[in-house]
């Protein structure tokens, strides 16, 4: 059955990476949203965890940290098997900034419960 994945890095923003962490996991848990998560060590981590997601088993891949993970996920996840959810969107990350992604748990949870997938475009 096919699930929803987060890689953390627990460090981004200074530790706010694990509170981020703590938070969205409450609040998935409330909406009734199981999710597995995996937590970075050191730089490289966020690729390797990335590849190793079977997308037969990944509904979709949450990312909570800064531009250094989300280019690490990016380059080891399996393109177009699954959906990437932004869910920490700091205002000096430059990957979100510059795709328009949407912040906010009010804006990608429902896209998760009802498998609404959205297509970002660059400025």
């Amino acid at each position: 059955m096919k699930g929803f994945h987060i890689i953390v890095n627990p460090n981004a923003g200074s530790g706010r990476g694990r509170i981020v962490q703590r938070k969205t996991e409450a609040y998935l848990s409330q909406m009734g949203i199981d999710c597995r998560f995996y937590f970075t060590e050191k730089p490289g981590d966020a690729k390797i965890l990335a590849e190793k997601l079977n997308p037969d088993e990944v509904k979709a891949l949450g990312v909570i940290g800064g531009d250094g993970t989300y280019n690490e996920v990016l380059n080891g996840m399996t393109v177009d098997a699954y959906p990437l959810a932004v869910i920490q969107r700091e205002p000096a990350m430059t990957f979100a900034g510059c795709w328009d992604v949407p912040a906010g748990k009010k804006r990608w949870t429902p896209c998760l419960k009802e498998n609404h997938n959205q297509s970002i475009t660059g400025k």
